[in-house]
């Protein structure tokens, strides 16, 4: 007599579900970068557009004075750095429903585990969240350095300059000025670099200590008989 033969239709239907919901996913993925691409381009014209009109609008007396340019400076170079922030943070936005949708699972099932999730993710939130403010600083900080820099490689390497800088023998003063001033400005961001990469690396293994100690207590439990492997 032969073995009755289980009915997989449930399993047929959990795996089509898990199938369909990998695809939205895929679908919602490609989507909102097409969304944050068009916003951003949008988003950078707009503002260029009301930088400009803005600008012709200011008193010549303004737009003489160093400090007021270095502002007017940031403000072009951020035209087109806002849509990335606003994407990180909506991204943030995401991951926080994550891990609250996580945490309720733990609370539920074993809740010691969400003191590991805690103590896995706030001391990198916190590295992250210091080390992007450093940044910024830096980048405000280096203003005027950076614009001395594009007008360096404006003036020694365009068609509008290249005889007056030939004709009064200039080519070495501006390369000279642009190299020391890029490796200055090198060193600072290498600087920042090594330790945002050496603290996010530290934080990272005591992230990964928390996921495979809670990994190593689901195990023991469901030995011990306390929880099923499903």
């Amino acid at each position: 007599m032969n073995a009755a033969v289980p009915d997989l239709h449930q399993l047929y239907w959990l795996i089509g579900i898990e199938f369909g919901l990998a695809i939205l996913s895929d679908v919602f993925g490609r989507l909102i970068s097409l969304t944050d691409s068009l916003i951003g381009t949008l988003f950078s014209n707009s503002s260029s557009v009301e930088l400009i009109q803005k600008t012709s609008r200011v008193d010549l007396q303004y737009l003489e004075d160093a400090e007021f340019y270095d502002k007017l400076e940031r403000a072009r170079r951020q035209t087109s750095g806002r849509t990335v922030l606003l994407s990180n943070v909506l991204y943030q936005i995401q991951d926080v429903i994550t891990i609250v949708s996580l945490e309720s699972g733990l609370v539920y099932y074993y809740h010691i585990l969400l003191l590991l999730l805690v103590a896995a993710i706030i001391p990198s939130f916190l590295n992250e969240m210091k080390f992007s403010r450093s940044s910024y600083l830096l980048h405000t900080r280096w203003t005027p350095e950076r614009r001395e820099l594009d007008y360096m490689r404006r003036i020694g390497a365009s068609d509008a300059t290249a005889k007056e800088v030939k004709l009064f023998g200039l080519a070495e003063f501006i390369s000279g000025t642009f190299r020391k001033l890029a490796h200055n400005y090198f060193l600072a961001v290498r600087k920042l670099s090594i330790k945002r990469t050496l603290w996010g690396g530290i934080f990272h293994v005591f992230g990964d200590i928390a996921y495979y100690g809670a990994y190593v207590l689901i195990v023991l439990r469901t030995v011990a008989g306390e929880v099923t492997f499903g």
